[in-house]
């Protein structure tokens, strides 16, 4: 239990403790060598590390705690303990949001922060804004976009964000809700000339054989965990790995090359859109995006509107072909 003497100063100590341990990547650490550290962040250790680290453990989980719940002690050196990383990542997030509060108690204003893939924060929710009211109805409310992959939204939602949207593959019992199913599809450009016609999608095995044939980027393994076998044997191609889905469409929109990602949003064919798709949602299945938040949490009224925004223009969402199947 947290004793009430705990101090936003030792909760500064504790996340500069996680720090240096941070940037000593994980080496063990003498406590001289981490007091000395710390006393270059202005910190005051008057009581000899031992005993400070002694008082830390003890306002966080009382005197059962002293000497095993943030630091592991030995002769070569003390080491953060998994407890405490997770202690020195939970403060972190306890002070950054201290520090939104005095911004808000002072200017009146407010933040708000989303979790997003890179292709959902650069193709998909710049929509949500435009089609929406927020500007209108949150004058006072400002935005952060935090970017990460898909397996990084978990992390992101500990400390970082009100609310994440990203594939299925984030979940980690953290409370989620099904938006929509994505097809996996072949991304070309219709204005390149490529060794074959893509404009004319062929068979499954002959695909293929043009594939193998031609540059290709294609996601992390995390997207598509089965790609090697679709693609295999390579034979004259090149496989240029591009994690950033934004990045791979704005590759392919040059001619680049191909990529194979999950379907990305646009609402109606366009003849003018450079970007042609081509199924291939039976061999390499369909991804399901997701809304994850923390449990528990309430979100304000801002966080909540855009949570509602969100869902709408997923739901009513048509894939550039053929309508892209809403989960029910």
């Amino acid at each position: 239990m947290i004793d009430g003497s705990l101090t936003v100063n030792d909760l500064r100590q504790i996340v500069s403790i996680g720090e240096i341990f941070e940037e000593n990547q994980g080496k063990p650490m003498s406590l001289d060598e981490l007091g000395e550290k710390l006393k270059t962040r202005g910190f005051k250790v008057g009581n000899g590390m031992s005993r400070e680290i002694d008082d830390l453990e003890s306002k966080l989980g009382g005197k059962q705690a002293r000497r095993k719940m943030l630091l592991t002690r030995k002769k070569n050196g003390s080491q953060l303990t998994r407890a405490g990383q997770q202690i020195c990542q939970e403060v972190r997030g306890v002070l950054a949001r201290l520090g939104e509060l005095q911004i808000t108690v002072s200017s009146g204003r407010s933040m708000v922060r989303i979790g997003l893939t890179n292709t959902l924060a650069t193709n998909f929710f710049p929509r949500v804004l435009t089609e929406t009211a927020f500007f209108a109805d949150f004058p006072k409310v400002d935005l952060e976009i935090v970017e990460g992959e898909p397996h990084e939204l978990v992390g992101l939602l500990n400390s970082r964000v009100d609310f994440a949207v990203g594939p299925k593959d984030v979940n980690n019992g953290f409370a989620s809700r099904p938006l929509s199913e994505w097809r996996r599809v072949l991304l070309y450009s219709r204005n390149a000339t490529y060794r074959h016609d893509f404009s004319r999608p062929p068979s499954v095995a002959t695909l293929r054989e043009w594939i193998r044939e031609e540059n290709l980027m294609v996601p992390a393994p995390l997207i598509i965990p089965k790609l090697t076998q679709f693609l295999k044997p390579m034979t004259t191609g090149r496989i240029l790995i591009v994690p950033q889905a934004a990045v791979r469409r704005h590759w392919v929109e040059r001619g680049l090359g191909l990529a194979i990602s999950y379907e990305e949003k646009r609402r109606v064919l366009s003849l003018s859109d450079p970007i042609g798709t081509i199924d291939l949602s039976h061999e390499l299945g369909t991804t399901e995006m997701h809304l994850y938040q923390r449990p528990g949490m309430q979100l304000s009224e801002a966080a909540a509107f855009l949570v509602d925004a969100v869902t709408a223009i997923f739901n009513r969402e048509q894939s550039d072909e053929q309508p892209r199947r809403a989960i029910r």
